[in-house]
């Protein structure tokens, strides 16, 4: 079925990272004109970069530029077990957890680094299951 998904490739020869994602959701004749890169700053520095959509906060795809920068993206995975949306509503409502793009959102904001973000988002407990690549 449907479902989006990425790659990350390292050329050797002068250490430049590339990331690729298709975004595959419907119905696309709709939401492709509603794309668009946001570009995040603080005063008045360039924090990161992000694919978006418009009338949604949260980032699909981001890059954090610099020598130790990053490239991320989230990706929905349908709940693969009985009882999962249960634990998505447990996780939103009960433990008061974010959602997972702003916990994304938050954690590109604040990490300095490629090593400091993946220890962000492989500690901070999420409200559903999704796919990650960083």
């Amino acid at each position: 079925g449907p479902a989006c998904t990425g790659i990350i490739a390292n050329n050797k020869d002068d250490n430049s990272v590339y990331h690729a994602r298709n975004l595959d959701f419907s119905p696309a004749e709709y939401l492709q004109d509603l794309v668009y890169t946001g570009i995040f700053k603080k005063g008045g520095e360039e924090l990161f970069r992000a694919q978006m959509v418009a009338g949604y906060s949260f980032p699909l795809t981001a890059l954090k530029k610099g020598a130790d920068g990053f490239s991320y993206e989230i990706n929905t995975r349908f709940l693969d077990h009985e009882g999962g949306n249960g634990e998505m509503w447990k996780n939103m409502f009960d433990e008061k957890r974010p959602l997972n793009g702003w916990t994304a959102r938050k954690a590109i904001e604040t990490s300095a680094n490629y090593e400091d973000f993946v220890k962000a988002m492989s500690t901070t407990p999420l409200v559903a299951t999704v796919y990650n690549v960083i």
